[in-house]
Parts: structure tokens; C-alpha cells; sequence
């Protein structure tokens, strides 16, 4: 399920918890923050900055930025443009895809760069190369989000191990 699907969900009781990013403030939906990934651009192999060993996101200006998702904003898609326009560019975006995977082919053939959270890096994709954004307050949050009145015992055991894990 997207992420609009598993509100929907939520809401109508059909399911317990969602796990997504980009999470807004909902009335009666309470957020918890699971991981907060740095993140990381993916150039093809032939690209000027696929030997760099970081990369400031300033450089990516004059790139063709490929970004994901097209549908269910907010979402990562809109965070990255906000980070370029906080270093004072706007992105020159070529193509928006629907997820991870059809980026990663995209951006293998050399058709344009793509930012990523950490956890993209385990997809190997050939002609990829990640390299580590410099920029320590650009990251992507993966939240655990629940009805705030509807406590279930398996959510609160969910939440539990949540907790354990993050402390």
C-alpha cells in the first residue's frame, strides 16, 4: 500500500499502524520517528562525481535531478527540492518516477542524479554509484504511525519493541 492507502487504512480501522515517511501533522494520528537516514546520491558510473567520497549539494545545480514519488505528497520528491532551494538553486528536474527501483534504472543510464535515504544503498542496481550528501540536516524520517484513541494490544506491543529498539 502507498502511503495515502494505508491512511485510508488507518482510518477506517482496517489496519493498526503504518509505516511511512513524509508524515503530516493529523489530527488524532500520533508519530513516532523510527530512523532518520542520511542521505545519499546516486550518479551512473560514468558520472563526474562518481569518484568523489562526499558530495555537497550546491554541486548538484547544474544536474538533471530524477525524483520519487511522483504521487502522494508530501513526500521525498518535495523534500529534496526544498534542500536545493535552501542552498539557493532550483532543481533542474527531469523526471519524476513512481519509486526507488525505476529511479535507480534512470539514473544508471546516465539520464540524471537522484538523492536517496541510506537504506537505497542495499539496492544494487548495475552502472550506480551512492555517494554520502554533506549536508547533516538533510535526512529522511521513517515513522510508525497509529490512531491516537485506538490502542489495540498488538499496537502497544508494536510500540514497545519501537521503543526498545530506538533507546
Amino acid at each position: 500500500m502507498n502511503k495515502n492507502e494505508q491512511l485510508l487504512n488507518l482510518r477506517n480501522h482496517s489496519i493498526h499502524i503504518c509505516i511511512i515517511r513524509h508524515v503530516n501533522d493529523e489530527p488524532g494520528i500520533t508519530t513516532h520517528t523510527i530512523a532518520k537516514e542520511p542521505i545519499y546520491l546516486a550518479v551512473a558510473k560514468t558520472h563526474a562525481l562518481a569518484k568523489s567520497k562526499s558530495v555537497a549539494m550546491k554541486l548538484l545545480a547544474t544536474d538533471s535531478l530524477i525524483v520519487f514519488p511522483r504521487d502522494n505528497r508530501p513526500s521525498f520528491a518535495d523534500q529534496t527540492i526544498a534542500e536545493c532551494r535552501k542552498v539557493n538553486f532550483v532543481p533542474n528536474i527531469i523526471q519524476e518516477t513512481e519509486d526507488v527501483i525505476s529511479t535507480l534504472v534512470l539514473v544508471s543510464v546516465g539520464l540524471g542524479v537522484a538523492l536517496f535515504p541510506h537504506s537505497a544503498c542495499n539496492i544494487k542496481i548495475p552502472d550506480v554509484k551512492f555517494i554520502p550528501l554533506n549536508k547533516a540536516d538533510f535526512y529522511a524520517e521513517l515513522s510508525c504511525i497509529h490512531l491516537t484513541e485506538r490502542r489495540a494490544p498488538v499496537l502497544e506491543a508494536f510500540l514497545k519493541i519501537i521503543q526498545d529498539n530506538s533507546s
